[in-house]
């Protein structure tokens, strides 16, 4: 009977190592859920970058707000509170696009496959911002 107090006991122990060492790793599902968010909102980042270039190399300028881009299908809105991202045109070739994000960047590149965004990965917890730069081979030679 012991010996079975002892097996049942060390299974127990191995359950609770292997649950800790998995939230460690890949985090707690409520945390693995907000990591998706932002996961979301850089996808997002990421295609309307490559819709504002292209506004760009057309239009030889910034387009005035992420609905002149008139491009059907693209998400302009938060995925978590539905709010419009904001565009910001800083100065000729650059801009930035601010949301609320649900973690920091570190906590980000820590729990998310971080690899393949080329939006730089920059934010804070809450309201923040990325800057974009046109890059200069988009931009037209001086006459």
């Amino acid at each position: 009977m012991r010996s079975y107090q002892i097996a049942i006991s060390l299974i127990g122990l191995i359950v609770a190592i292997t649950l800790f060492m998995g939230f460690t790793m890949i985090g707690s599902p409520v945390n693995q859920q907000v990591i998706r968010y932002d996961e979301t909102r850089y996808n997002d980042f990421q295609q309307l970058k490559y819709r504002i270039e292209s506004y760009y190399q057309t239009n030889n300028s910034l387009p005035r707000s992420l609905q002149d881009l008139n491009y059907t299908g693209m998400n302009l809105n938060d995925p978590q509170t539905n709010k419009p991202y904001t565009y910001t045109i800083t100065d000729n070739g650059h801009y930035k696009l601010c949301t609320e994000f649900s973690t920091t960047a570190e906590e980000f590149k820590k729990y998310a496959n971080s690899n393949y965004y080329d939006t730089p990965i920059t934010h804070s917890k809450g309201y923040s911002c990325i800057p974009f730069t046109i890059a200069s081979s988009m931009k037209p030679l001086p006459r």
